[in-house]
């Protein structure tokens, strides 16, 4: 089963969020999601229709990776799943991903092939056309990037995020992943999500604001990155 975690501070658009609800809703092997709600103002959830699998923490802005850390540590399923509030997933997404990980079982961390700018109703349209049945292609890769938009991940080998607010948290799971745990990772490239880049995903501060701690957990791990080859580790 599936947990997913979900942080929001609500700058999407309605219809996209709902519809990747109601998919979740719809989805057997997505057994609880848990909205994080860094606006603490519950009066939001107004514009939404959630369900029983929906929990809501609302207690405090835990920002985007302490959020992460929030879910997963309440996750109780085989595996994670990270998405944002600002993409069209389709339930057939869910079903083939968790197929493939069952099949894998040296697959730590596996995401999603993203068109952006779909409409609502040629993204739900083009899914109806995939056969969740059948093989997932995977493009391996060693490095990743500004993908936290979909990660889904085996809970046991989620390493909690230290020190980082909004940047740089998924570039940490993917090489901590890799690097540490010596798993695979890969990208889904014939399922597709659509992502519409809200303000939940492209923040309006400084994008090096979580750079010196990112730098600090690379040094503590000992992880590579080739955006900084000059670092030198004891």
């Amino acid at each position: 089963m599936i947990t997913v975690i979900i942080p929001t501070i609500f700058k999407t658009i309605p219809e996209v969020f709902q519809y990747t609800i109601d998919q979740m809703n719809a989805c057997s092997i997505i057994d609880k999601v848990i909205i994080i709600n860094n606006t603490c103002d519950n009066s939001h959830f107004n514009n939404y229709r959630l369900g029983q699998k929906f929990q809501v923490v609302s207690d405090k802005n835990y920002y985007v990776n302490d959020a992460w850390n929030k879910g997963v540590e309440e996750c109780r399923s085989k595996y994670y799943l990270i998405l944002n509030d600002d993409v069209l997933c389709h339930n057939t997404v869910f079903d083939m991903c968790y197929s493939t990980m069952e099949k894998v079982p040296d697959l730590g961390i596996l995401t999603v092939f993203t068109s952006n700018g779909q409409t609502l109703k040629d993204y739900s349209d083009m899914m109806q056309t995939v056969d969740k049945n059948r093989t997932v292609k995977l493009k391996y890769f060693e490095n990743q990037e500004r993908a936290g938009w979909f990660i889904l991940g085996r809970k046991e080998q989620w390493k909690p995020i230290e020190g980082l607010k909004i940047y740089f948290g998924d570039d940490f799971i993917y090489r901590y992943n890799y690097q540490i745990l010596k798993q695979k990772q890969a990208l889904a490239e014939n399922i597709y999500i659509s992502h519409f880049e809200s303000t939940t995903s492209r923040h309006n501060t400084n994008s090096g604001a979580d750079e010196n701690p990112y730098i600090q957990l690379l040094l503590k791990y000992k992880l590579r990155d080739n955006r900084y080859e000059w670092i030198t580790y004891n």
